[in-house]
């Protein structure tokens, strides 16, 4: 979120948020240093001018609502990926996949979030503060969803700062391991059916378009 903050304050937006391009430091399982890479789709806009952007671009699971709808964005595009990835951290897959382009589409659009456990997500000793903040990130209507900056003023936010600021922080949580044992089985994901997932989202943008990129 440092990161990512740092970038809309330079108004720039990354557009292109997922796993791939969050670098670990390190593969110490108790460290979660991290950094934004691939800045080839990032633009920069004017703050003051509330500007928007029309490219569509990124990748099919972490694009928001209006880039599925082919709408004016803003960077709040990138707040939607950062709730997509927090959901798949904490459980280990996205909330939207699907084998085909049209239902990701659409359940990105319609699907409701919903944190049941079932065979492959276990949401019952993740915080209600956790939920709020994935919730708030993949608020569909973009005026609604909040900015980077004011995701800092989340209770799940402000309690970490509160509880860990001022002191080492542990690692030896349950929780802590899964997110990032979460991290590496997605850098295990089949690279084709990443690529060609990716290759798609292209596949939205006019020649003209792509020519700009």
């Amino acid at each position: 979120m440092l990161g990512l903050n740092y970038l809309h304050l330079q108004s720039i937006t990354h557009r292109d948020l997922k796993p791939e391009n969050i670098l670990l430091v390190s593969k110490d399982k108790n460290c979660f240093d991290v950094k934004i890479s691939d800045l080839g789709f990032a633009q920069e806009f004017n703050r003051e001018d509330g500007e928007t952007m029309t490219l569509v671009l990124g990748s099919p699971l972490y694009m928001a609502p209006e880039l599925v709808n082919s709408k004016p964005y803003n960077e709040k595009v990138d707040v939607w990926s950062l709730g997509v990835i927090t959901y798949q951290l904490l459980c280990g897959k996205t909330p939207f996949e699907s084998r085909n382009l049209k239902r990701i589409d659409y359940n990105i659009k319609y699907k409701a979030i919903r944190f049941e456990n079932t065979e492959v997500e276990h949401w019952s000793t993740i915080s209600q503060d956790a939920k709020d903040f994935i919730l708030a990130c993949l608020e569909r209507n973009p005026e609604k969803r909040p900015s980077v900056a004011e995701l800092f003023n989340m209770p799940w936010i402000t309690k970490f700062y509160d509880q860990q600021l001022e002191k080492p922080i542990s690692h030896d949580g349950e929780i802590q391991q899964s997110i990032h044992k979460n991290m590496m089985k997605f850098g295990e994901l089949n690279q084709i059916q990443k690529l060609v997932l990716s290759l798609l989202a292209g596949l939205s943008a006019s020649k003209e378009e792509l020519h700009e990129m």
